[in-house]
């Protein structure tokens, strides 16, 4: 948890001309990542990993979108109270992705031994299911919708921004190629800073688009409410 001397301490390095508070926020943030990268792995495990890892995740979602966002709140405390929340409703909207990507990746174990371009599609299907199910966890920490509408919505989302639908699967590929590479990632910084990274993403996504609904004088036109600081 912050405290009040620390702001205090990066603007004298800021305004002094010297990287020292720039450093300082690199270490912050890398700290706060490896927290959050923990947090996922223990609330995951204390759901039994079917039940856990949902709302885990858009914990992870709120309290990154927080940080984004500027938002000081305590990291532990507010990804338990989110976690525990919304352990029924993240499990309810991420449901839909969960079983396609199941069934997904057993027809690929099917499949596989066969070669040809089914294996590939189907890969390549696995791939947009879980990109619209990392917008739709990005998405519930945002907005407030009802809960069946948002694997829609994060679909629509995923297809109408290429560019950010881009920009998270690559980032989602690097973490998946740098932890394979070095395994001894994932248990400290992969899971936080992949989350943290997409959020960043797609908060930009969703606030230009909040932005070119605004300036639309269609009667029509509709954006879904964001929600509140958690």
């Amino acid at each position: 948890m912050a405290t009040t001397a620390e702001p205090a301490r990066k603007a004298i390095a800021r305004s002094s001309g010297l990287p020292g508070g720039r450093l300082y926020d690199a270490a912050d943030l890398l700290m706060w990542l490896a927290g959050l990268n923990l947090l996922v792995i223990a609330f995951t495990l204390a759901g039994a990993v079917v039940l856990g890892i949902s709302p885990a995740l858009v914990a992870a979602a709120t309290v990154s979108r927080a940080r984004v966002r500027g938002d000081a709140q305590p990291l532990l405390r507010t990804f338990a109270k989110v976690w525990r929340q919304e352990l029924v409703r993240a499990n309810a909207v991420l449901a839909p992705f969960a079983v396609t990507a199941a069934l997904l990746a057993l027809n690929i174990g099917v499949f596989s031994a066969d070669g040809g371009a089914l294996p590939v599609a189907l890969w390549v299907a696995l791939g947009l299911v879980v990109l619209a199910a990392t917008f739709a966890i990005t998405l519930y920490s945002h907005y407030d919708l009802p809960l069946r509408r948002y694997p829609s919505t994060a679909v629509r989302y995923m297809l109408h921004d290429l560019p950010a639908t881009v920009l998270v699967a690559a980032v989602t590929v690097l973490v998946a190629l740098a932890t394979w590479a070095v395994p001894g990632l994932l248990p400290v910084v992969s899971i936080g800073g992949w989350v943290y990274a997409v959020s960043a993403i797609c908060l930009s996504c969703y606030a230009r688009n909040d932005r070119l609904v605004a300036a639309d004088p269609t009667p029509m036109s509709e954006s879904p409410t964001p929600k509140g600081s958690r």
